[in-house]
């Protein structure tokens, strides 16, 4: 992403800008430093949702913004497919997004962080994932400590996961993802 980045502005005249690789949670930099805070698709599935917004409002200059995107708790986004379809089988997926997962708790995170006010809005999930996207997250949950998927249930999972690509393309997923407005856009002000 940074090379694509980086070849965007090549020849755009933008002199005032510094691409590096960070980790999200843990940014080396000092306070009020920027302007703009963005995050995408990331902060739902982070260990620490409430330090990193912290961290965030620390990096920000007065009247700066944070901007990032989130999913609704029960959208198939965050697992939920994933999540009934193991636990008909006995096993347990974690839920993730809880503290994002609805336009309430977003304010209320982000007002407890420090964040002067919020907007939140509202979108249909399926501008943004399809059910063959139920695939990457299948395959990012089997990976993913948040979803505390134990190591002997990671293996069944990926044993049954001709039968979870079925049932993602099912009339009734595509009908609910159709229908799922859980795609969530967020301004944030310091």
């Amino acid at each position: 992403m940074l090379a694509q980045a980086a070849a965007a502005l090549a020849g755009s005249g933008l002199d005032n800008l510094d691409l590096r690789l960070a980790d999200a949670e843990d940014l080396d930099f000092p306070a009020a430093s920027f302007d703009l805070v963005t995050c995408c698709n990331a902060l739902s599935y982070m260990a620490a949702v409430s330090a990193a917004l912290r961290r965030w409002h620390a990096l920000l200059r007065p009247g700066g913004r944070l901007v990032f995107n989130c999913w609704a708790e029960n959208s198939h986004a965050t697992g939920h497919l994933l999540r009934s379809f193991a636990g008909t089988h006995g096993i347990f997926v974690s839920p993730v997004g809880h503290d994002t997962g609805t336009p309430e708790r977003c304010h209320a995170l982000l007002a407890e962080t420090g964040y002067s006010r919020s907007e939140v809005i509202v979108e249909p999930t399926s501008k943004y994932l399809s059910a063959e996207h139920l695939n990457d997250v299948l395959a990012s949950a089997l990976k993913s400590p948040l979803f505390g998927i134990a190591a002997d249930d990671v293996i069944r999972i990926e044993a049954l996961r001709n039968e979870y690509l079925e049932a993602a393309r099912s009339k009734e997923v595509l009908e609910s993802l159709e229908r799922e407005m859980g795609a969530y856009f967020v301004v944030a002000y310091r």
